[in-house]
C-alpha cells in the first residue's frame, strides 16, 4: 500500500510570505522607476522646429548667437545641448558650381535666398560655411533637386531618359556620387542634363555601309 506524503503548512506559508514579500518590493519600486523614466524624458525632449532659411534656427547659448543649418525645412539642432554634425565655420570651402539644363545654364545666384547663412552663391563661385555638407545641400539653397533620375527646378524637371542623362563632372572627371560628393577647395563641379554619348563600334571584320554601296 502506497502512502502520500503530507503536505507541510509551513512550507506553504512560507511561499505565501516570500511572494507577498516580492510583490510589496514590486509595486514600490516599479512605479518609481517608470515615472523616474519619463522625467528625464520630459526633461530631454526638445520640439523640433520648422525651418526656411537658416536665420530661422538661430539659437542663444550662453548669451552668444549660434548659427544653425535649416536642412529639409528642419533645424539640425534645437537646443545648446545637441551636438551638429554641421558646426559653423568663419572661413569657408570655396568651388566653382556649375549646372546646366536645356542647353543653357542655370543661374544659380538668382535662386538664392539671403536669408541663407551656410551656403552662398556669387555667380559660378559657392562659399560653404561649414564642414561635413554634401552636394545634395548646396543644391537645396537655391531650390535644386537632384533626385529619382531628375533635376527640378521648382515645376520644372529635366529627367534621364533613352536620350538623356544627368551627368556630374569634378575637375573635369565623371563622378558616380551623385548629390553625395562632398565639394572640396577649389573643386570644379559640373552637372549637366545632356544627350547621352553613344559609341559606335564598329567590328573590322564588317563592311562599313558606305564599302558595301559601292560593291
Amino acid at each position: 500500500m502506497r502512502y502520500r506524503k503530507k503536505k507541510d503548512p509551513k512550507l506553504f506559508s512560507k511561499i505565501l510570505v516570500i511572494t507577498l514579500m516580492v510583490l510589496l518590493v514590486l509595486g514600490f519600486t516599479v512605479p518609481g522607476f517608470l515615472h523616474g523614466n519619463q522625467d528625464t524624458s520630459q526633461g530631454t525632449y526638445v520640439e523640433p522646429r520648422f525651418c526656411q532659411a537658416d536665420a530661422n534656427c538661430y539659437l542663444t547659448c550662453d548669451g552668444a548667437p549660434l548659427a544653425t543649418l535649416c536642412s529639409q525645412n528642419l533645424c539640425v539642432q534645437n537646443s545648446c545641448e545637441e551636438g551638429t554634425l554641421y558646426p559653423y565655420v568663419a572661413v569657408p570651402t570655396t568651388f566653382t558650381l556649375i549646372v546646366n539644363a536645356n542647353s543653357s545654364r542655370v543661374d544659380l545666384p538668382s535662386r538664392m535666398n539671403e536669408q541663407n547663412l551656410f551656403v552662398t552663391f556669387a555667380d559660378d563661385t559657392v562659399s560653404l560655411f561649414s564642414t561635413g555638407m554634401v552636394l545634395g545641400q548646396v543644391l537645396e539653397k537655391v531650390n535644386v533637386v537632384w533626385a529619382n533620375g531628375c533635376l527640378s527646378f521648382g515645376t520644372v524637371r529635366y529627367c534621364e531618359d533613352e536620350s538623356n542623362a544627368i551627368i556630374l563632372t569634378v575637375n573635369g572627371e565623371e563622378s558616380g556620387e551623385g548629390t553625395y560628393y562632398q565639394p572640396q577647395e577649389g573643386d570644379l563641379i559640373t552637372i549637366s542634363h545632356q544627350q547621352r554619348v553613344v559609341d559606335l563600334v564598329v567590328r573590322e571584320d564588317e563592311p562599313l555601309a558606305q564599302d558595301v554601296m559601292m560593291e
